[in-house]
């Protein structure tokens, strides 16, 4: 019995392998591309006729990366990043898609050009995802010198409603139409040498993408973060950076494409400019805007313990810290409490300082009710000391809560961003929680 087992267990294997061998081509949904000097990111698709087939991608150029998916089985996409280069000189470079589990399938090969030529090509989103209703949407296209180029596209199931050629600076709309057929397709639009996919689900297969925020803002420092993605199962959808800008400081980590809710992990370099900037990706048809603010509008809010008031201190004042440090023993440094602005601007409010004349301590305050109240106390108890740094009114991705309670026994206030120690404090008797004061960026070590 063991034996009849073994036996049927050897013919499948060669039923499957002969199978997948026999039956597997794979095409790609264009087959070149081009990037200036500085450099960029790309994407194309690979189909394989059959759904069996695995295949593998792999780059010689140390160029040329790539950066996600570089095996699958089936459908897939792969997007890569091509460096700067410094050469006057041209250079290609070639990514390789190979079987990974047949022998006689042919490979294929995807080719990378990188030069210094004069006219400079950029588009903006470089793919879009439809579902199998189809729908329509906008190419921003931007060249350089008076450089022309043009919109075309050879797939009968696109088509450009307008603006399909000129020079420098233009936007392309296009409509994809319904998907009468039970299979997911690929379609192309080439933009002078620039390509820009799309891929579009089945006819049964109704998508529709939202995105769980908006926008994001950052401090100088930076850091990662993600946006999450909701679909259906089975829709397709990509991200991509706006490549029309100078956005080098924003880099996608993972969720590049997907099928089925899913989500984008980016990366947020550390601004070293005074000024802020701002980037957008494009995820699933809809715009995800990042705001970093420059060192000019950020500061870091220190925080004290102070042995004789029993209540803690915080400023953004460097000069104040330092002195405490130094000269007065009563006060026990705690590090960085939070990352505040110290300039007004967007979805920002002052947060106005007081110092309280008998209990010593201090009362930080977003609402100009409270500011008035506190400064019209009868006998003069609280001081007013200015505007201590700038908070954000609302919540966003990637600032956090700052919670405030109320100590009665010491007549002083508590702020934290820590949950844990948010808990712990609330469990207290002593302390009644107030509510969410404003919100501010976290330090590194927050919970």
């Amino acid at each position: 019995m063991l034996k009849k087992v073994f036996i049927i267990f050897i013919l499948f294997l060669q039923v499957s392998t002969a199978s997948a061998d026999s039956a597997c081509r794979f095409t790609l949904s264009h087959s070149s591309d081009s990037f200036e000097d500085i450099g960029g990111e790309g994407i194309f698709s690979i189909s394989a006729s059959n759904d069996l087939c695995a295949w593998q991608a792999s780059s010689a150029a140390n160029w040329l990366t790539i950066k996600y998916n570089t095996s699958g089985v089936g459908f897939g996409t792969i997007s890569f990043k091509v460096d700067e280069t410094t050469s006057l000189a041209s250079r290609n470079g070639i990514i390789s898609i190979s079987a990974a589990n047949v022998t006689s399938a042919a490979p294929v090969s995807f080719s990378v050009n990188q030069t210094n030529n004069l006219c400079i090509y950029r588009i903006w989103p470089i793919n879009e995802s439809f579902g199998g209703e189809g729908g329509s949407g906008t190419i921003s296209a931007y060249t350089e010198g008076g450089c022309s180029w043009e919109a075309a596209t050879n797939d009968n199931w696109i088509t450009i409603d307008t603006k399909s050629s000129g020079t420098e600076t233009g936007k392309i709309t296009y409509t994809v139409m319904e998907n009468q057929t039970a299979q997911r397709r690929v379609g192309v639009i080439f933009l002078g040498e620039k390509p820009f996919l799309i891929v579009q689900s089945p006819k049964e297969e109704a998508c529709t993408y939202q995105l769980m925020l908006s926008s994001a803002l950052f401090d100088s420092s930076g850091g990662d973060s993600f946006v999450e993605v909701a679909t259906e199962d089975n829709c397709f959808w990509a991200a991509s950076i706006d490549s029309t800008s100078s956005a080098n400081w924003l880099s996608i980590e993972s969720g590049q494409t997907g099928i089925g809710s899913g989500k984008v992990v980016y990366k947020v370099g550390e601004n070293l400019n005074y000024d802020s900037r701002e980037a957008t990706l494009s995820i699933a048809g809809s715009n995800f805007t990042i705001t970093q603010y420059g060192i000019k509008h950020t500061t870091a809010v220190y925080r004290f313990y102070n042995f004789k008031t029993t209540a803690h201190f915080y400023t953004a004042y460097e000069s104040e810290r330092d002195n405490l440090i130094q000269n007065d023993p009563g006060f026990q440094y705690e590090g960085f409490a939070f990352f505040a602005l110290n300039d007004d601007l967007t979805n920002t409010s002052p947060v106005y300082r007081f110092l309280n004349t008998q209990s010593k301590t201090h009362v930080f305050t977003i609402l100009e009710d409270e500011a008035l109240t506190l400064y019209n106390t009868p006998g003069g108890k609280y001081k007013y000391e200015g505007v201590a740094f700038y908070g954000f009114k609302f919540p966003a991705s990637n600032v956090v809560a700052l919670y405030r309670f109320y100590k009665k026994d010491t007549d002083s206030h508590f702020y934290t961003i820590s949950d844990k120690e948010k808990i712990l404090v609330d469990d207290m008797e002593l302390y009644d929680y107030e509510g969410i004061s404003f919100y501010v960026f976290p330090t590194e070590t927050d919970d």
